[in-house]
């Protein structure tokens, strides 16, 4: 299960959602995929529930889809603005 991690503030900027971790100081922007996908994360979840609803909200190849997501989600767990438990 992925969830948020701890200490990350989120706000909307000209339509965009901007993240900050406060450990690091560092701020993140995302697009409106990404939105969608922190959204869900506002209580723990697996990738592939996260990769069925943005497929469910969206038209395109599945497979890129889910490829793009899977690299959305390695950054910002690499970023540690999101935790991955193992239960």
């Amino acid at each position: 299960m992925l969830h948020r991690a701890a200490g990350i503030l989120a706000a909307e900027v000209d339509s965009e959602l901007v993240l900050m971790s406060t450990d690091g100081g560092v701020y993140y922007g995302l697009d409106a995929i990404g939105t969608l996908i922190w959204q869900q994360l506002e209580t723990p979840a697996s990738l592939a529930a996260i990769q069925a609803n943005c497929r469910s909200r969206y038209q395109g190849d599945a497979a890129q889809m889910d490829a793009d997501i899977v690299r959305l989600m390695q950054q910002m767990v690499d970023e540690k603005l999101l935790q991955i438990n193992q239960d």
